[in-house]
This record gives structure tokens, C-alpha cells and sequence, in this order.
């Protein structure tokens, strides 16, 4: 037997329809509103991270230009105290020179002390605080140094460094590859006496 539905049946179905269609409208307004508020908050959270980017880029420049002037004390304190003195270790030096570099085919220096007389030289490298890749990077530039500037070919090679601060794992480091050590005791400059020439 066949069903039959009555209007008043049909008309209830159709205002449930409407209801629910107006439940479904509401929903749907209120996931709108909710991404518009959605989107707005990420791009206060872009705009927020934009700024943090460009503070954090400033601060970087601020600390590597404080980087640069400790490195820029350290470098005059050893080279006007080296220049007073003009010995190392007993050794007489009759000529100072600062910021050696050169460059060779595909090698290239650049030394920071030079200490000079007849026969001997000191190659001094100059951190405010030394650290031993410090250490091994000067140690292989001077394998290139007498490559790099032949008119010194003939004289003996001692390297130094020489920082403000030498952590132990350094001054090991320093003292394996026979390197002076000189660093700030007061207002003198000690020197710790490891010599090994090349």
C-alpha cells in the first residue's frame, strides 16, 4: 500500500527545511566571522614576527659591531705594548708592522703583529678572547706565510697569539703548536714561552 503525504505534512517538512537552512546560514556566517578574525590574527602574528626579524637583525649588527671593537682594543693594546717593548723571549726586534695580508694564486693571509729584525720573525695573531679554531686557523695561515711574502723566505718564523682571554683548551692548543702565548696580566703583557720556529 502506497503512502500518501498530506499538505500539511509537506508544509511541515518545508518549515523545518527553512530552519534548518537558517541554522546552516547561521553556522556558516559564524565560520566566516571566525576565519575573518582567523586571518586578521595572522597577519598581526606576521607583522609581529616582520618586526622581531628586524630587531633581532639590528641587535646582531650592534653585537658584531662591539665584536669588532674588542677585537680593535686587543689588536692596539698587544701592538703598542709589543711596540714599547720591541723583545720577545730575549729576542731584540727593530721593526713592528700591523694588518699584514696578501693573496697568492689560490692562497691568501692576513697577519695581524709582525715583530722583525735581522733574521727572526714573530707573527703575532690577536683575539680579545682566543679560542682553540682560533688557533688552528692562524696555525695553518702560516704554513702560506713565507708563499705569500717570499722576501722573508730566508728568516726563522715564531708564531704567537695573543688575546685578553685564553680558555685552557686554547692555551693547550697554542702551547702543542709551540706558539708564544701573551695575554693581559694587569697592565703588562705576559708571555708565556713556548718557542718553536719554523
Amino acid at each position: 500500500m502506497e503512502e500518501t503525504i498530506t499538505f500539511n505534512e509537506i508544509k511541515q517538512a518545508i518549515i523545518e527545511l527553512i530552519e534548518s537552512q537558517k541554522v546552516t546560514d547561521q553556522k556558516i556566517k559564524e565560520l566566516s566571522e571566525e576565519h575573518k578574525r582567523t586571518e586578521l590574527a595572522q597577519q598581526k602574528t606576521e607583522l609581529a614576527q616582520r618586526k622581531t626579524a628586524e630587531t633581532v637583525k639590528k641587535v646582531a649588527k650592534q653585537l658584531g659591531g662591539i665584536g669588532n671593537n674588542n677585537g680593535e682594543i686587543a689588536h692596539q693594546y698587544f701592538f703598542r705594548g709589543l711596540k714599547h717593548r720591541m723583545s720577545l723571549n730575549g729576542i731584540s726586534f727593530n721593526e713592528i708592522k700591523q694588518k699584514l695580508s696578501n693573496s697568492f694564486k689560490d692562497k691568501s693571509g692576513e697577519y695581524d703583529i709582525l715583530l722583525v729584525n735581522a733574521d727572526s720573525i714573530v707573527i703575532v695573531e690577536v683575539k680579545y678572547s682566543v679560542n682553540p679554531k682560533d688557533v688552528s686557523r692562524f696555525y695553518e695561515q702560516l704554513q702560506y706565510f713565507k708563499f705569500l711574502f717570499p722576501m722573508y723566505s730566508e728568516y726563522k718564523i715564531f708564531g704567537a697569539v695573543a688575546g685578553f682571554a685564553i680558555p685552557d683548551d686554547a692555551l693547550n692548543l697554542s702551547e702543542d703548536y709551540g706558539f708564544f702565548v701573551l695575554t693581559k696580566t694587569g697592565k703588562e703583557i705576559e708571555i708565556r714561552i713556548i718557542m718553536q720556529g719554523w
